[in-house]
Formats: C-alpha cells, sequence, structure tokens
C-alpha cells in the first residue's frame, strides 16, 4: 500500500479512541454509541480503511462496515434514528406506500438483484432502517 494513509495510531484516531473510551466509562449499560461518535470513526475509516479503524477504536468490524456503506452510497442516519422514505413512482421496488384495505407495503431491493418485500397492518410500527441494514449486510456476505 501507498504511503499516503494515515496509520491507525494517529493523532485524530487516537483522540476519537479517547472520546469512545470515555463514552464506554460513562454509558448507561448496553446503550448505543452515539452517532457522532459513529459518525467519526465513518470518516476515519473512509481515509484509512474499515478493519484497521474498528480494530484501533474497538468497534464492531461489520456495523462499521455497513455504515461506510451506507455514508459511501449517500444515506445518512439522523442522531434521532429517523429514517425518510420517499415514494419513487418510477421505481415501486425501491418505495413503502400505503395500499388499499390499511396495509403497507415495504420492498427493498439490493444492487444484486435480491429482493425483499414485506406486507403489514398499517397501524403496526417497523423499524425499517434496522430491516434495511439486515437485508444489505446479508447481499455482502
Amino acid at each position: 500500500m501507498g504511503g499516503t494513509r494515515r496509520r491507525a495510531g494517529s493523532g485524530r484516531v487516537k483522540q476519537v479512541r479517547g472520546r469512545i473510551e470515555q463514552w464506554r466509562r460513562t454509558r448507561a449499560k448496553r446503550s448505543p454509541m452515539p452517532e457522532p461518535l459513529w459518525d467519526a470513526a465513518v470518516r476515519l475509516a473512509r481515509a484509512d480503511g474499515i478493519y484497521p479503524i474498528a480494530r484501533a477504536l474497538a468497534v464492531n468490524y461489520q456495523t462499521l462496515k455497513c455504515r461506510v456503506a451506507l455514508a459511501s452510497n449517500g444515506s445518512s442516519r439522523s442522531p434521532a434514528g429517523f429514517v425518510e422514505l420517499t415514494p419513487m413512482p418510477e421505481n415501486p421496488a425501491h418505495a413503502a406506500e400505503s395500499v388499499s384495505g390499511g396495509e403497507t407495503v415495504l420492498e427493498l431491493s439490493s444492487g444484486g438483484g435480491a429482493t425483499l418485500t414485506i406486507r403489514f397492518p398499517a397501524e403496526r410500527e417497523l423499524d425499517v432502517e434496522r430491516l434495511a441494514e439486515a437485508f444489505l449486510r446479508r447481499g455482502r456476505r
């Protein structure tokens, strides 16, 4: 590899690792890592590589890999965990829409051609973000 990448022990990595360690010492048990820390880890991983940064920061490699992929695709996660879905009539395979009878249909498709269709009552809540992440992660194995 070229000499353009910083080592995982660089000052920026040490700073983010320190912030993560501080959060780990003070967090409520089993609480998720805050988005600003994930965002910093993603920025480092995009510059220095996913594996070295996951190892240097002691964060889950698969989670970091998924977040880097989401960031590379122009997707973003908001701090509140809200995901905005915009129906796209030209390509209904990517839209979540209400259909007659109070049913909601969610269809996800991967770049590799896999499709996931879920039908559920409109009044039922569904964690679309987690479903989408799991679906996309499954396709990369």
